[in-house]
């Protein structure tokens, strides 16, 4: 053999030797040489082609597609590693030989061939060949079945028979084969099925296969399986369930077992038993079961088979270990039809309960009217005369009958009248009965009341009574003796001089009592004409307040259901601080009759509430106008002498206070002056401003005003003043000392709840219950409907249409309520539907002034009916008016009213603006031209025209975004904005890109809405492989969900598993983490594939871990601790931690620590 001396005569040689050999020793299937001969490298992240040299090498050559080229990358002991490929920092190799590829991409599938040299002779090798094929996982973790969601390893679904079924996984390179099963006691058996695969830029693929479902005439259950092979684990899980159910008509071939049940109580129903294999247990509502007619609600279903998998789908039902149904405290809502079906893939069974949940009565007796429950009664009556008995608050509705104990045929009962009253979920039945006697004398009867009918057995109530029936009254006429008569002459006149004499000492009497009262303690006079001109005043402005109070329309159109505003109210979420620096006592979630605290040492009080459209400040606002109105209970303003309410959008032209609650709360016809007004208000003892829409104010840059010099306590001093803005548009220089700021934070689930049962389902349980799970269903929508505005039009309008299933941005959310509007008109004009969709298509002129209304910040969004009409054209107004987007009022101006236009709400008004905007920015030539129209609105006051504009027009939002970009501050802003430009993948994309190369700090301070959006980008990041340089939860964190190993944020927001993520921050301020909850943490970084770094920032970690917890990949990650500014590194080798020159943390410098962390 030669001895070579350099590296280069060594590859020459060998490439020589290898040309004429033509070495293919590696192609077999044998590995025992160090490297399997084919192998699969994944897109997007790092990967290895392995080739263990576990017993030693002097060098490594690596070559691509042929022996004959250069090395693409060498390693030997003499000069380490070199070549092109290394040297470009795609590739590298391991210690033990082993191909690393940094950043694999469909190009990297080839033939790769390696050369092993034992020593520096060139003969002293080993050759090895390994096809390298690419792969990429599926998007979904397993198969997809059409019509199910994509997270659902079970689905269920109702289907006729026969039935199209239909599976796909998307997104795998190299495709995957899949086929249907139908699954059985005895095993799987293969479907006929029909198989496609489609290719998505020949890189990825999708495969889909579809079945023709038929079940067995006598089945009405089965299981179809869908399954992939997978011998690359493309996927998660290979398989995915379907459990099917066929579509019946009719429920009346079964017969139906009644089963009582009494309110809050347990309720167990009992199913057919002999076969277990499949089992569905479903629900009809009463007024749909009998005939089928109705969807039914799929309660819970169990497959049995190998195991026994329950899916339970209503929670406050469950299962019984021997089949039955229970549920713990039954409620009316539940009442109707359970059905329950087994099948043990031949034969179905079935059984079918009706359900009636009855409520006794409250109080649990009848009640017969002037009698006492607490002794025996007796009721007078002459010859004839009414008794009425009462059943309080019972289900279902009872008959209630009179009768006659002795059944004396001379006692008549007639004229029966019953009386039925919904009380709540039951009734109050009141029957009155008329009682006559044919006798004279004066006789006792007992009579009874009682319960009749179908369900009398469940009520047995009755009361038992007398009546006695008086005598007749004997009338005895007598004619005076004669020797009376003079008497009688002297007699009444005398009375009569009495009687006028009585009355006049009275009048006296009371007068000098009326004198007494209006001389005080200290003896200054009263005036009793000005209590009642106040008492006048007072009238006059309950009588408005009660006309806007009860005319709240949830839905626009809607204008013959109108709800009074303590009907729908709900307490929304508040966060509630002092402006005072450094005060940081702020509290969560005060009740809305707390917001008048007193918080300022002089007793009044100045309160800012502040929150994003939709967010419900004027309903809040008047709430409280209507507890004054009817002096309600626990309210802070029901002991409050007057309250003044003013929509500020209302008071242009310098307007006093006194001169708009002149013009726009006191009737036309009202004799109060400007002045009045002032005086009462001076000297009333507890008055309330209610200023309300400051965002809306007219005149906010005059300073001047009224309405400003009261903000500013400059005016009214000694008054109680509440002002509601959006947010940040209150200047601070304006806002007077003390006052305190309230920001509406939404609806939460336990609000969304509420408004349900006030406003929309009232007491039907199961239409809230299928609100609430579409809600569950979509985060997305789920995070906008936390918008009051946005979930009131959703429980309102269509909360039944599947398309609210696809809702993603708040753009398609709003133009789905907006084509709700319109259809809802074109049903009721068929004749002029062209006309009418034309004007829904084509509204340029109204988008133009809305535009124009909210540019330069005078947000001017109130017309002049007659001028605006000229420029939109009588059918377009009548139109939008008939929809409800616009709104007519009277307003009184000096001496006369003038009829004006607005929107019906300011969401509806950046909407339109939102398509002038983005048509403008869209034609715009030059940047110049864009910007100058961006300028001219605040981002964060408007942020609906923004993310509007953005998802109205594509163009338009990638010039929106970069603006909002170079705007400091607007990051996070321009993100929201991307996620409305949902057709625009390539500018996601590139926005996901940038957002997670930088540091992503997900804070608690940040609303729900933007963490959801840093949430949704860093899924996509995730799904598409891009790596995230690093992630802080900035106080946001609240545990691990070791079910799917995800990070909980305090908002109930999840985070996937972060393969991509390097470094990660978890920044928990005083908080002091359990051994278990600190090993959770590790483990999920374990599970990391790219994690370098985990760091705990503020907070109290345990000293030490037991080594058999500590999960084994955590070697390759630095664990630091910063309990403050000494930072401390795990040293997972010996279970410690070591700070400065490797010192080791003691104990006594541990306590030191974490008592340094709590008085943080």
């Amino acid at each position: 053999m030669y001895r070579l001396q350099s590296d280069a005569l060594l590859t020459l040689v060998f490439v020589i030797v290898a040309a004429s050999v033509q070495y293919v020793t590696a192609m077999s299937e044998d590995t025992s040489g160090g490297c399997a001969p084919v192998q699969y490298v994944t897109i997007g992240g790092e990967d290895t082609v392995r080739c263990c040299f576990t017993d030693g090498f002097y060098g490594v050559f690596w070559y691509k597609d042929s022996w004959a080229t250069s090395a693409l990358i060498k390693s030997t002991t003499k000069d380490g590693k070199s070549g092109p490929g290394y040297e470009s920092g795609q590739y590298d190799i391991e210690s033990d030989g082993t191909l690393v590829i940094k950043h694999v991409n469909f190009r990297d599938e080839a033939t790769y061939f390696v050369s092993k040299f034992r020593s520096i002779d060139a003969g002293d090798r080993e050759d090895y060949s390994i096809t390298v094929n690419t792969k990429v996982e599926a998007a979904s973790p397993h198969p997809v079945i059409i019509g199910c969601r994509s997270d659902d390893e079970i689905c269920f679904a109702k289907v006729p028979s026969p039935s199209v079924l239909s599976c796909r996984v998307e997104g795998t390179r190299p495709s995957v084969s899949l086929e249907w099963m139908k699954r059985t006691n005895k095993g799987d058996a293969n479907a006929t099925t029909s198989s496609s695969i489609t290719p998505d830029n020949n890189v990825v693929f999708t495969s889909f296969v579809t079945t023709i479902h038929v079940l067995e005439q006598e089945s009405l259950l089965s299981l179809m399986v869908c399954k992939a092979e997978d011998p690359l684990d493309l996927l998660s899980k290979d398989e995915t369930i379907v459990f099917l159910s066929k579509e019946r008509n009719s429920l009346k071939d079964s017969t139906a077992i009644t089963t009582y049940v009494e309110a809050g109580t347990e309720m167990e129903l009992r199913c057919y038993t002999n076969t277990t294999h499949l089992k569905l247990w479903e629900f009809f509502p009463e007024a749909e079961g009998s005939d089928g007619g109705g969807d039914s609600e799929v309660i819970l279903y169990t497959i049995n088979l190998t195991e026994t998998v329950t899916v339970n789908k209503i929670d406050e039902f469950r299962l019984d270990v021997n089949g039955s149904l229970l549920h713990d405290s039954i409620q009316t809502a539940d009442e109707g039809y359970y059905v329950c079906t087994v099948d043990d893939f031949q034969t179905s069974y079935v059984t079918l309960h009706e359900v009636i949940v009855y409520v006794m009565p409250s109080p649990n007796r009848l009640v017969v009217e002037g009698c006492d429950a607490t002794s025996y009664c007796t009721i007078d009556i002459r010859k004839e005369g009414k008794l009425t008995c009462i059943l309080n608050r019972v289900r279902p509705k009872v008959e209630l009958e009179w009768v006659v104990v002795d059944k004396d045929p001379a006692i008549k009962v007639e004229d029966v009248h019953t009386k039925e009253t919904q009380n709540g979920d039951a009734y109050d039945i009141t029957l009155k009965s008329n009682f006559s006697a044919s006798f004279s004398a004066e006789r006792r009867v007992t009579v009874e009341c009682r319960v009749t009918g179908e369900y009398a057995w469940l009520f047995p109530f009755s009361e038992r009574m007398d009546v006695l029936f008086l005598a007749d009254p004997v009338t005895v006429t007598e004619e005076p003796p004669p020797g009376q008569i003079w008497i009688l002459a002297i007699v009444i006149p005398i009375l009569l001089i009495v009687g006028i004499v009585g009355i006049i000492a009275i009048y006296m009497l009371r007068r000098r009592c009326q004198e007494a009262d209006t001389v005080d303690e200290e003896g200054v006079p009263l005036m009793p004409q000005e209590d009642v001109k106040k008492k006048k005043f007072i009238s006059q402005l309950k009588q408005k307040y009660k006309i806007l109070c009860d005319a709240f329309r949830p839905i626009p159109y809607i204008r013959d259901n109108w709800y009074c505003v303590d009907n729908i109210f709900v307490e929304v979420g508040t966060d509630i601080g002092n402006t005072v620096p450094g005060d940081e006592s702020a509290h969560q979630s005060p009740l809305h009759h707390r917001l008048l605290a007193k918080n300022d040492p002089d007793g009044k009080t100045r309160k800012l509430i502040e929150g994003d459209p939709g967010y419900g400040k004027t309903t809040l606002s008047l709430q409280l106008v209507y507890d004054w109105c009817t002096s309600k209970g626990g309210s802070p303003v029901k002991d409050c002498e007057i309250v003044i309410f003013l929509r500020l959008r209302q008071m242009g032209g310098g307007k006093s206070i006194c001169e708009a609650v002149r013009e726009y709360i006191l009737p036309r016809d009202s004799t109060f002056t400007v002045e009045d007004i002032m005086e009462m208000i001076q000297r009333s003892s507890g008055v309330l401003i209610i200023l309300d829409g400051y965002d809306e104010y007219p005149e906010k840059n005059n300073l001047e005003t009224d309405v400003n010099a009261t903000i500013r306590r400059d005016m009214f001093p000694g008054v109680d003043v509440l002002l509601s803005s959006r947010l940040s548009c209150v200047p601070s220089s304006l806002i007077a000392p003390g006052t305190e700021r309230i920001q509406l934070t939404g609806f939460d689930k336990a609000a969304q709840d509420q408004y349900l049962v006030k406003a929309v389902a009232g007491n039907d349980e199961r239409k809230a219950r299928v609100v609430k799970r579409q809600l569950e269903d979509n985060p997305i929508l789920d995070d906008l409907c936390r918008v009051p505005l946005f979930f009131v039009l959703f429980a309102h309008m269509t909360s039944d249409d599947e398309k609210f299933h696809q809702i993603r941005s708040v753009t398609r959310l709003f133009k789905y309520i907006l084509s709700c509007l319109h259809t809802h008109t074109k049903n009721k004009y068929i004749d002029s539907l062209q006309k009418i969709e034309s004007m829904e298509r084509d509204h340029q002129d109204l988008d133009r002034l809305a535009f124009e209304g909210l540019a330069g910040g005078g947000q001017d969004l109130i017309w002049e009916k007659k001028p605006m009409t000229e420029q939109l054209g009588v059918e377009f107004m009548n139109h939008y008016t008939e929809v409800g987007i616009l709104v007519e009022e009277d307003q009184f101006y000096d001496i006369e009213y003038k009829r004006e236009i607005r929107f019906y709400h300011r969401l509806f008004a950046e909407w339109y603006a939102a398509h002038h905007m983005a048509s403008l920015i869209e034609n715009a030539s030059e940047s110049g031209e864009y910007k100058e129209e961006l300028e001219k609105f605040n981002p964060l006051e408007l942020q609906y025209l923004f993310r509007f504009a953005c998802g109205i027009s594509d163009p338009a939002a990638k010039r929106i975004i970069a603006y909002l970009k170079d705007e400091g501050g607007c990051y996070d802003f321009a993100m929201l904005c991307g996620l409305e430009n949902e057709g625009g993948d390539e500018n996601l994309m590139e926005l996901v890109h940038d957002f997670v190369s930088d540091r992503v700090v997900i804070a608690d301070g940040d609303g729900r809405l933007f963490q959801r959006s840093s949430v949704q980008l860093i899924e996509i990041a995730i799904a598409k492989q891009l790596e995230m340089s690093a992630l802080n939860l900035q106080e946001s964190f609240a545990s691990v969900d070791k079910s799917d190993w995800n990070l909980v944020l305090k908002t109930g927001l999840h985070l996937p598993l972060l393969k991509t993520l390097k470094e990660l921050e978890l920044t928990s301020k005083k908080r002091e983490f359990s051994e278990e909850e600190f090993v959770e943490v590790l483990n999920y970084a374990a599970r990391c594939d790219r994690l370098t770094s985990l760091s705990m920032i503020h907070c109290v970690i345990p000293m030490s871990v037991p080594a058999g917890l500590l999960p084994l990949k955590l070697k390759d990650i630095t664990v630091t601790w910063w309990p403050q500014e000494m930072a401390y590194v795990w040293d997972i080798n010996t279970n410690t931690w070591k700070g400065n020159k490797n010192t080791q943390l003691t104990a006594e410098l541990y306590e030191q620590e974490i008592a340094k962390v709590r008085k943080m």
